[in-house]
Order: structure tokens, then sequence, then C-alpha cells
């Protein structure tokens, strides 16, 4: 088991117990935005038996966002049609890759190997989501994309499966073909989020989570299945 940080712990003690391994998060609850704690929690999870691994947040703000949004027309790096809609695929899809862009950049400041870890993408509902199941799963493909295209070694998905349906509008592998037609006009992924490992958010106690390691919102497997705060205040993971 390991736990999972980002600047909500910012100045606390970090967890000293038999942890296995950190995951921080790189930014501060929202895209391009930076946890301004990241350098010395990332230095705390290199420190643990099986090493780092890291997350970053996603929402889509459409029609517009603070630190990017295409312009109709534009294809940065694919065809925004409408930058004026909430559910136009391919503006949302370059607002993830300019995101994950952002994150990247802050991540390489810290530690240029930080690509070599997992990088979780975190879907939850707490976070604007303005779109429709189509438009914002563009955002996590265009996520996942800009990073896979650039050096970082797996990319896996944390939600749960009311959270990931009600964003994704039922992203799965049985369904993915669909969104990829839906998709073509505008752009076709690099990379597939079908196989992509998942991590489940939230379950009451390690019982409860070693319940759920049988479970998957994609159909892929489940490696990760986090579960109540420890005694220090610490969400706890559970490897599947």
């Amino acid at each position: 088991m390991g736990h999972d940080v980002s600047h909500p712990q910012c100045g606390v003690a970090l967890p000293t117990d038999n942890g296995s391994f950190g995951i921080v998060g790189i930014n501060e609850g929202r895209p391009f935005t930076t946890n301004p704690c990241i350098s010395a929690q990332y230095q705390w999870a290199k420190g643990t038996p099986y090493g780092a691994g890291v997350y970053l947040n996603t929402s889509n703000p459409a029609p517009g966002g603070a630190g990017y949004w295409p312009r109709s027309g534009s294809q940065d790096p694919v065809l925004c049609i409408d930058a004026r809609s909430t559910t136009d695929a391919g503006c949302t899809y370059d607002y993830g890759w300019h995101a994950a862009a952002n994150a990247l950049s802050a991540a390489m400041a810290v530690d240029r190997g930080m690509t070599q870890h997992t990088w979780w993408l975190d879907v939850e509902i707490e976070n604007r989501w303005s779109g429709n199941g189509m438009s914002n799963t563009a955002i996590v493909q265009g996520m996942n994309d800009y990073l896979r295209s650039h050096g970082v070694a797996e990319v896996g998905l944390y939600s749960t499966g009311y959270q990931w349906r009600k964003i994704t509008g039922g992203y799965t592998a049985s369904t993915a073909a669909n969104y990829r037609t839906a998709w073509k006009p505008q752009f076709t992924p690099m990379y597939s989020l079908d196989n992509a490992p998942l991590w489940l958010a939230t379950y009451t106690d390690s019982n409860a989570a070693k319940t759920m390691c049988t479970t998957s919102f994609t159909g892929a497997k489940t490696r990760l299945v986090q579960y109540g705060e420890d005694e220090g205040g610490f969400d706890t993971n559970l490897v599947c």
C-alpha cells in the first residue's frame, strides 16, 4: 500500500509509516495550476521503496478557460470548429493537450525523470464539466495523447464508476469505437484509453478496497484502489 498527497498536504509532515509508494499531485486542484509543494512532495515519494507516481487534474471549462482555449478554425493540434461551443470535441481535445503540456512542463522543472512514472488523470465531478460525454472524453484523450507522445511511460485513469459515466457518458472498451467515429471529422486518437490502468477512488477501508479490485469502469484492469484516511489523515491506496 501507499499514499497520495497534493496541495492540501502542503506544510504537513508526510507519512513515514510502511507505505511502499507515493503519488503526488502536479496541479493545485485544476488544470493550468501547479501544486506549490510538488518538489518536496515528489522527493518524499521518490524515497519510498517503490518510488513515485504523479497525477494531474482534468476539467472541461468550455467555451473558454483560464490558461488556454483554442480559436475557431484553429488546428492546435486538431481542428477546433467552434470555440464558442461547449460540445466541440476538437476544441476540448486541444484544451486537454495543452493542459497536459503545462503539467509536463511543471513536472520537468522538478525532475526530468518524472516521465518514467505512471501519470494518473484525475477525472472527478468536483471540477467543472460543461460539455457532453463526447467532448468531455476528448479532453481526457487529448491529455493522454500529449503525455504518451512526449515520453510519459504510462497514463492511467483515476475515478469512480459513477463519476466516469456521468462525465464521459459511458466510455468503455465496448463503446470506444462510437467515440472514435464521432471524433473522426476532427481527430483520430493517437493512443487508446481502452486499456489504461485504473485507480478507483475512495472506499471505506482496506477490506472494502480488496473487493473492488475485480471491478472496472472501462473494462481495463484495476491496479489501485484508494480507501479511507490513515491515522495521519492521508489517503491510502491498495495495490490489486
